[in-house]
């Protein structure tokens, strides 16, 4: 005997406790179950269960530890320090690798840390013979080890023209067990810009030449990089020629997600379709991870949180996060992963403090470590104390 159908039907309630558990990439595909729920996303209630699922699911990394690097002036060496605690108290200073170069400016990699090792590297780096040197770095936090990278040899560069070379990426691929690095290096040969892809394998300890094309970094910056499920991604710059507005001519190029499959060495370019219509020259722009998916931050007068549903698909970006205005109106520094989600910021100048802003409490706070927010950087170190 069937039931009667009012008998077998969940409340709604119960249907959006499950749904905003899941990562937006499930939650798209479940759209087309019942009409319902195409627009969930756009349900104010259902949207603020969604963000504080994601809040609460990250109030168990409370053994993390966040990595900030601090950037004072240019007399000054950078440091970098550990930061642990529900309030940061907790300072530690770490000292940098002693073979490791460190006349120019020190990047690490943003939001790559794999496995306690991060990718260390002195920014956009330039030679005039077809050999970038050694300026990248492999350290493993954990067991403090590290490997300095050797120099990429440029067969393809005529001899004497300029050679800018930039880290893009790095991860692990887990088929191989092997950590690989990607580099672009890029000359000007009138009429022509040539862009150069290289990985390298930590296995063999060497470099290959990749035969791709693909949009190279907007700029040198942190925030700009990825690593997620053994894919690589970065904000990509792709010219669409230049436009007249009416009021005189403008660049009409695009940004997009270009992503980088380690394995298969597949790649996926995704507009970014809100960037020209939101962003100012005064914009930060951020790559992170947020519940399993790709989270674009922008930050100016205001701060956005967009999280991206499916690689190549536009349309799937979703605004999850928005304070107007913004908590902050300094330089928007990252964000952690420890007792929920908080985001750090820094100011235009070296003698005033660093601050964190807690998306659940809404409550702002000083580190205690002062710096320029444009050269410092804030990475969450999960499940390692050192």
């Amino acid at each position: 005997m069937a039931l009667p159908r009012e008998m077998v039907r969940i409340p709604d309630d119960l249907i959006f406790c499950v749904l905003a558990k899941l990562p937006l990439k499930s939650l798209k595909r479940f759209e087309c179950v019942h009409k319902s729920w195409v627009n969930l996303l756009e349900n104010p209630y259902f949207l603020s269960m969604y963000r504080n699922n994601i809040i609460s699911k990250y109030n168990s990394f409370n053994n993390s530890s966040v990595l900030l690097k601090q950037f004072l002036n240019c007399e000054t060496p950078d440091k970098l320090f550990l930061l642990s605690g529900e309030g940061f108290e907790n300072k530690r200073k770490l000292d940098w690798p002693t073979l490791f170069p460190r006349e120019d400016l020190i990047f690490i990699l943003s939001s790559t840390i794999v496995h306690g090792m991060i990718c260390v590297h002195q920014g956009y780096f330039k030679a005039f013979v077809p050999e970038i040197p050694h300026k990248i770095m492999l350290w493993n936090l954990t067991t403090q080890q590290f490997r300095l990278l050797p120099s990429l040899h440029i067969e393809d560069c005529p001899l004497g023209w300029e050679i800018a070379s930039e880290v893009h990426g790095f991860g692990y691929d887990c088929l191989t067990d092997d950590y690989k690095v990607i580099q672009c290096a890029h000359y000007c040969d009138p009429p022509n810009d040539e862009n150069l892809w290289y990985i390298y394998s930590l296995r063999s300890n060497s470099w290959r030449k990749l035969d791709v094309d693909m949009p190279c970094k907007w700029c040198e910056s942190s925030g700009f990089s990825l690593y997620l499920n053994e894919v690589c991604h970065w904000y990509g710059w792709i010219a669409q020629g230049w436009e007249n507005n009416g009021q005189g001519w403008e660049d009409n190029a695009q940004l997009c997600l270009v992503s980088f499959n380690l394995h298969n060495e597949v790649i996926v370019t995704t507009h970014i379709p809100f960037f020209r219509e939101t962003a100012t020259r005064f914009t930060n722009h951020h790559l992170d991870e947020l519940n399993g998916s790709i989270a674009y931050i922008q930050h100016d007068s205001n701060f956005h949180i967009f999280v991206l549903g499916e690689l190549g698909v536009k349309e799937s970006w979703t605004k999850l996060f928005t304070f107007s205005p913004s908590p902050c109106p300094e330089r928007f520094l990252g964000v952690v992963k420890k007792c929920g989600i908080v985001v750090f910021f820094g100011t235009i100048y070296g003698d005033q403090e660093i601050t964190w802003f807690d998306l659940s409490t809404q409550v702002i706070q000083e580190v205690g470590i002062k710096g320029v927010g444009l050269l410092c950087q804030v990475e969450t170190v999960p499940g390692i104390n050192i």
